[in-house]
């Protein structure tokens, strides 16, 4: 019952280790070069997890990956996230080596119809990995401001918009587009928040305005605690439904009954929680 469950590594670091260049190695077969970025913090438990990621990095001894441990709770506090700009800092060359894909396309009418040439002028090679703890809400935050670099990036090279400054959240010249990029990345953030936790997720405000408020922070403090409660009591209907779906389970007689994640009793349950707290 506590808020944030003890920390379990596994203690055979070989096995992991199998595990883990299994895994660089198919990854970079269909991304090709990579950036760790992770975001947990480097205190209490969190601590003990980044460690046990920095060895592995440092174990797997290839070139072809970079690595970064940006502190996100701790270089940001304050609701200071303009301080993201010393991550964009940092990973400035690896983001430049990367680039991006871009192609032509040219569509003439002939006898036959329409006709369409396709050519590729330069792709991406690499990718950036984000991780914080659930790799939910840091993260999320943190790959919006990547591809916002990216689109910056994009649109100069177009001659649509001035090279990007450097700064977390520069805004798109077009306002109109500003707000479509705003709203599709925390549409996005919520819907897979709710699919992993039962909630929409955190700091969505500043995702979605570019401003962190007080309200938001209220409404990030009750999804929290609905979070609490739906690990705490609920979350078996979810793993079931998992293993339904990686066949792991099978359901009695073909029959499966609808539970939704987060209910009216969950949420009065919360209610009396924030009521505890308040009085």
């Amino acid at each position: 019952m506590k808020w944030e469950p003890p920390v379990e590594i596994s203690p055979n670091f070989d096995e992991s280790y199998q595990r883990a260049h299994k895994h660089v190695s198919e990854t970079k077969r269909n991304y090709g070069r990579q950036y760790w970025v992770n975001l947990i913090d480097k205190k209490k438990q969190q601590l003990r997890i980044g460690d046990a990621m920095t060895h592995m990095f440092n174990e797997l001894k290839d070139n072809s990956l970079h690595y970064v441990w940006f502190d996100f709770h701790g270089e940001c506090k304050n609701m200071k996230w303009e301080n993201l700009r010393k991550l964009i800092s940092m990973v400035k060359d690896q983001f430049i080596e990367y680039g991006s894909f871009r192609a032509t396309v040219k569509v003439e009418t002939t006898t036959h119809g329409k006709e369409r040439t396709f050519k590729v002028l330069k792709t991406q090679k690499g990718v950036f990995r984000t991780n914080c703890m659930d790799c939910l809400d840091r993260t999320n935050v943190v790959q919006s401001v990547i591809s916002r670099q990216i689109g910056l990036t994009q649109l100069h090279e177009l001659g649509l918009n001035p090279a990007p400054s450097g700064e977390a959240f520069e805004e798109f010249s077009d306002k109109t587009l500003e707000q479509h990029f705003r709203n599709i990345w925390t549409d996005n953030a919520d819907r897979l928040s709710i699919l992993y936790t039962g909630t929409p997720a955190l700091k969505t405000d500043f995702t979605r305005t570019n401003k962190r408020t007080y309200a938001g922070g209220l409404n990030d403090g009750y999804n929290s605690l609905a979070r609490y409660f739906i690990n705490n009591f609920g979350d078996g209907y979810n793993v079931d439904c998992l293993d339904v779906a990686t066949k792991k389970l099978s359901p009695k007689n073909g029959q499966m009954v609808a539970h939704p994640s987060f209910n009216a009793f969950k949420k009065a349950c919360v209610a009396l929680l924030i009521l505890a707290i308040m009085t």
